[in-house]
């Protein structure tokens, strides 16, 4: 599941503002390996993974700001251009495969992420490669242990279901 939401700053005023777009992907099989159902039309929160559009094209704009005295036009086309490039990237990650191959999970708790999907690929080892790293990298934090992510429902490797829908964009 892709997910591209359009996040108001909380510092806007009636004749100005910041906003931010963000991307979240959603796995079919990571949901039924927590035993949930998949969530038809998520929330960025919902998602497994959740990134700003700058952190998958660097070259993005971190953030975008209108006003009244903006050129709605311009923007508008400055959108459509990262946003079509935005949609480039995402087809990259329409399966598990696709994700793992990529680059987008390097540390912390993307680790574990990372850890899941092997898991639900069937590629156990690897899963565990991982979870070790995600557990190193959180070694001073309590509950953090290779034992603990790996008991943990959230992390839970408990499913050989593989699986991603197909995009729906909540705009």
């Amino acid at each position: 599941m892709q997910v591209i939401e359009f996040q108001l700053s909380q510092a806007n005023f009636a004749d100005q503002g910041t906003f931010y777009i963000n991307a979240g992907l959603g796995f079919d099989a990571l949901w039924a390996s927590a035993k949930t159902s998949s969530v038809e039309r998520p929330k960025i929160h919902e998602c497994h993974l959740q990134k700003r559009i700058e952190e998958l094209l660097p070259d993005a704009p971190s953030s975008w700001h209108v006003s009244s005295e903006s050129d709605t036009a311009e923007l508008a086309n400055e959108i459509r251009v990262w946003m079509t490039l935005l949609m480039s990237e995402l087809d990259r990650m329409r399966s598990t495969a696709g994700v793992l191959q990529g680059n987008w999970l390097k540390v912390g708790s993307e680790r574990i992420l990372k850890g899941r999907l092997f898991y639900v690929t069937g590629d156990v080892q690897s899963a565990m490669i991982e979870l070790r790293a995600a557990a190193d990298f959180f070694a001073d934090r309590q509950g953090m242990s290779i034992q603990e992510l790996v008991d943990r429902k959230s992390t839970r490797l408990n499913s050989s279901h593989l699986g991603i829908s197909y995009a729906v964009f909540c705009l």
